[in-house]
């Protein structure tokens, strides 16, 4: 497992399946960070897996990670945003 800081918009795989732990979003206003389990920049409403949209925000499955299967494009706003991948 590795520790990914994110910094803007980005497309994670493009073909391979992802695994997403933990993500953490923290930002002293308001902010938001997508995660669409897609390998374009369409947003597609029903694709999205994770939504953070808080100042502090952290996600967390204790079942185990949300899989990727196509992609993961990543939609992100401000702050800082930490993710745990697979």
């Amino acid at each position: 497992m590795r520790r990914v800081k994110i910094t803007g918009d980005i497309q994670l795989a493009i073909s391979v399946p992802i695994k997403i732990y933990k993500a953490r979003l923290t930002h002293p206003g308001a902010t938001t960070a997508d995660f669409y389990n897609e390998v374009s920049t369409s947003k597609n409403a029903a694709k999205k897996q994770i939504a953070l949209a808080t100042s502090a925000e952290v996600f967390s499955d204790e079942d185990g990670p949300v899989v990727f299967e196509t992609g993961c494009y990543i939609d992100y706003a401000a702050g800082e945003l930490w993710i745990d991948i697979d």
